[in-house]
């Protein structure tokens, strides 16, 4: 990490240069790095938090290479940041980096290459920049290539697009995706040189396309295995059977509970299945995340936590909430077959805990289905 650094000059009019990095005909390579809160003071500052070049002298082909790297926060009198020779950059953030001098006012990235090297740019967020976002030098457009990446205001290039990246906090410095972000699984993989493992260190990549930006989501709402497989016959849908306080999660299957207060679990029959299916309702002490996800046989598939069943030994972490058959794991809560069930209310608990609940369904003719995967945040 590099971060909260200055870089001044005294004489009024001179430039004060490269507060994070300054780098100059160098070969530098960059991976996992933050580049944050750097600022080169005054009107006529430079390159607050990154200036990496090559002399227009130098044979270098490839100088560049940065990847799943944050840059934020910076500021400067002009050029946050500024990258000029031949190589790569991908799966990197640049966001909230601002321009505060009057010589330099209009570009808050610049991006450029020299002596007919070729910059390649894949997979990039840029965003949240102040002034022009990013600016290609017009006298080596032809030799920059950017694609698969969010750009504001648009640039041409397959797989680029400008819209909001959604992350997680900005203000507070979290420049992880929400789990809604339209630039999960928008990457091009091709960029993506495995093992790589992203600012977190969480493996590249997750899902079956690799996130924009420096951060890979595990999120377990963008996987498959937190729908469920119930589907209704009648029009399609998606059927929730699993909900507390009445509220089956929504887009990120996920309920706040203040810590403290009662609430209660429910388990919904879909009203297709007649007679009433057998179900059972697995819990874990923990959220789901896409890392644990497991396959799990008799035509089940994938679900997001690992059920009790499975691993017994593991009883405590892993339970099984309610069930109507025998199962190894002894159920918490004992049930019977019928439109609903649900907890008793179930005293206040304390904060932060979460549990994540999935259940399974075993219809009149033998299928086997999944619940939907609902998380319960005691906060």
């Amino acid at each position: 990490m590099i971060e909260s650094n200055v870089a001044h000059h005294p004489t009024a009019g001179a430039q004060a240069l490269g507060a994070g990095i300054n780098a100059e005909v160098a070969i530098v390579t960059l991976k996992r790095t933050q580049i944050i809160n750097n600022h080169a003071t005054s009107d006529y500052s430079l390159y607050g938090g990154v200036r990496l070049t090559t002399s227009s002298l130098s044979t270098a082909p490839d100088n560049l290479h940065i990847e799943n790297c944050l840059i934020a926060g910076n500021s400067s009198g002009g050029y946050s940041v500024f990258l000029s020779g031949g190589g790569d950059l991908s799966n990197t953030t640049i966001a909230d980096n601002t321009i505060t001098g009057v010589v330099y006012p209009t570009v808050s990235v610049l991006v450029a290459a020299l002596n007919s090297s070729m910059l390649s740019c894949r997979n990039l967020i840029v965003f949240g920049n102040s002034a022009t976002e990013l600016l290609v030098s017009p006298n080596t457009v032809q030799n920059v290539s950017i694609a698969s990446s969010n750009i504001p205001g648009g640039y041409t290039g397959p797989g680029n697009v400008d819209l909001d990246p959604l992350f997680v906090d900005s203000t507070s410095g979290d420049f992880r995706l929400r789990f809604d972000s339209p630039l999960i699984d928008a990457g091009d993989n091709a960029a993506v040189m495995p093992p790589q493992i992203d600012l977190d260190g969480r493996p590249r990549v997750l899902n079956q396309f690799v996130d924009m930006g420096a951060y890979e989501s595990d999120d377990i709402a963008n996987h498959a295995s937190a729908a469920g497989t119930l589907v209704d016959p009648a029009d399609g849908s998606p059927f929730r059977a699993l909900s507390a306080n009445g509220d089956d999660g929504g887009p990120d299957y996920r309920v706040t509970v203040p810590a403290f207060s009662p609430w209660s679990f429910s388990f919904t029959s879909p009203p297709w299945m007649m007679p009433h299916p057998d179900f059972a309702i697995f819990g874990a002490l923990a959220e789901a995340t896409i890392e644990t996800v497991v396959s799990v046989p008799l035509g089940i598939g994938d679900m997001s936590f690992l059920p009790c069943p499975l691993a017994p030994q593991f009883e405590g972490p892993v339970f099984t909430l309610t069930s109507t058959v025998p199962l190894p794991c002894n159920e918490v809560l004992p049930s019977v077959p019928g439109p609903s069930w649900t907890t008793p209310i179930i005293p206040g608990l304390p904060a932060p805990l979460d549990i994540s609940f999935q259940g399974v369904l075993l219809d009149a003719t033998g299928a086997v289905h999944r619940t939907n995967l609902l998380m319960i945040n005691i906060r």
